[in-house]
């Protein structure tokens, strides 16, 4: 296809890169690990593609967005124990996020705190019982387009007892907020507010 540029993530391997740069093609990695370098990400590409008044436009309007919901949640000092799943395929030991990447940083931003900041990784497997110890007062549920419901969840084995489960306090996302939240493109704007609404409705009336 003799592509001018190839843009990758930080999580292209770095032998991909030099196969591409070797075959004399520029790479472009977009290296966002949190939720306000968004915005200069594409800012930063919209200059790499000759475009860089619409990213400049776009990166501003995105950068009010988040501004404005961290300013909406700084007026609460509650901040709930947020457990965010992303693959419960086996719920004794789901997937979830730890710190380092932006979902990690949604969660911060929005007025949460993520039970799992301190993990050695950033997107870990732990376990029910961890899970269990960190009592979450709020639960995302990411794999919800997958099949996943509150329902589902409610009916776990042990899972009761959970604060977020026992005060229903479940967020099964849609697939449009599943997309918000975990592309860190112009509409991670919206997954922000979507994961603020659901911690501090009553911010949001």
């Amino acid at each position: 296809l003799e592509p001018d540029l190839v843009v990758g993530a930080f999580i292209t391997a770095p032998e991909t890169i030099e196969k591409i740069e070797a075959a004399g093609i520029a790479v472009w990695i977009a290296d966002s690990t949190d939720v306000r370098g968004v915005p200069g990400a594409i800012e930063l590409l919209g200059r790499a593609i000759g475009h860089g008044d619409e990213a400049a436009n776009v990166a501003s309007k995105l950068l009010g967005e988040i501004d404005s919901i961290i300013a909406i949640v700084s007026a609460t000092e509650h901040r709930p124990r947020v457990f965010h799943e992303l693959d419960a395929t086996n719920p004794t030991k789901p997937y979830t996020v730890g710190p380092g990447n932006f979902v990690h940083s949604l969660i911060t931003l929005a007025g949460g705190d993520n039970i799992f900041a301190d993990a050695p990784m950033a997107y870990p497997q732990v376990s029910f019982e961890q899970v269990l110890a960190r009592n979450p007062e709020a639960i995302i549920l990411a794999d919800a387009p997958f099949g996943v419901s509150a329902e589902s969840v409610r009916g776990r084995t042990g899972w009761e007892t959970i604060d977020a489960v026992a005060h229903d306090r479940l967020f099964a996302v849609t697939e449009e907020i599943s997309d918000q939240m975990s592309i860190p493109g112009p509409r991670i704007g919206r997954g922000l507010r979507a994961i603020a609404e659901f911690l501090h409705p009553e911010l949001f009336k």
